[in-house]
């Protein structure tokens, strides 16, 4: 959530991700919204490896703003705390961004996504095979960093790696506003908490931490179609509650 704030900072010690597709659902909390205005095709990338960011990967991929070193934040919350100006205050104890070293990723990763997934709409109608060709195209790739991504996302759970691919491709390909991807998260969510893959990925992550989730089915290839399109269908279906928007009044 706080990704969409508008003054988002980071220190040395932090570290971001969507990783929802880890424990079998997507990214929410608008997070499709970030990640589909990553440069170079690389909010794919997390989204289907469950990768992480630190520091100067967040503010390079637009997840954050400002740098802003973990023993300077007593002296960044006293001046905002007198009085001064978020942007003053700022220009005071911020320094530049760190390294980020997931760009380096778009080396090998931006062609192949750039072609596999450029018809935006192709991808949401058909997502479990453009998904098929996207690793089949990473795990034939000469460098072994898309060999390994390939790896890392079939691992993840292959109806949560398909549905998260079609998301991006309607949020970017529709220019889904963010009060837009809320209420896709809201929808796609509501269909995903209650099938057998979520409980399954919460057991091999958060209760018994074997992180050897077992996936029905186990591949990308092997998903119903109809389930996924099931899961996509953009309406609200009769007994889903559409997100509500508070008035401005109600804050």
């Amino acid at each position: 959530l706080s990704g969409h704030a508008a003054v988002r900072i980071v220190t040395e010690r932090s570290r971001l991700a969507m990783p929802e597709v880890r424990i079998g659902i997507t990214p929410d909390v608008g997070g499709h919204h970030l990640l589909a205005r990553a440069p170079h095709r690389l909010g794919e990338l997390l989204a289907i490896t469950a990768g992480t960011m630190g520091p100067g990967d967040a503010i390079a991929l637009g997840f954050a703003d400002h740098f802003v070193p973990s023993s300077r934040i007593a002296a960044l919350v006293e001046l905002l705390i007198s009085g001064v100006d978020h942007a003053e205050a700022l220009g005071v104890v911020s320094e530049p961004a760190p390294a980020a070293p997931l760009l380096a990723a778009a080396d090998w990763f931006e062609a192949v996504a750039r072609e596999v997934l450029a018809d935006e709409a192709a991808v949401f109608a058909d997502p479990v095979t453009a998904t098929a060709e996207l690793l089949f195209a990473l795990e034939g790739a000469d460098r072994a960093e898309a060999r390994e991504a390939a790896a890392a996302a079939r691992a993840m759970n292959p109806a949560s790696v398909v549905v998260t691919l079609a998301q991006l491709a309607r949020t970017r390909g529709e220019r889904l506003s963010l009060e837009a991807v809320l209420r896709d998260d809201l929808r796609i969510l509501g269909r995903t908490f209650g099938l057998p893959n979520f409980a399954e990925g919460v057991r091999a992550q958060m209760i018994d931490k074997d992180g050897a989730p077992r996936w029905a089915p186990e591949r990308v290839e092997e998903l119903d179609r109809a389930a996924i399109a099931a899961i996509l269908d953009p309406e609200f279906l009769p007994g889903e509650v559409p997100l509500r928007v508070a008035s401005p009044d109600r804050g």
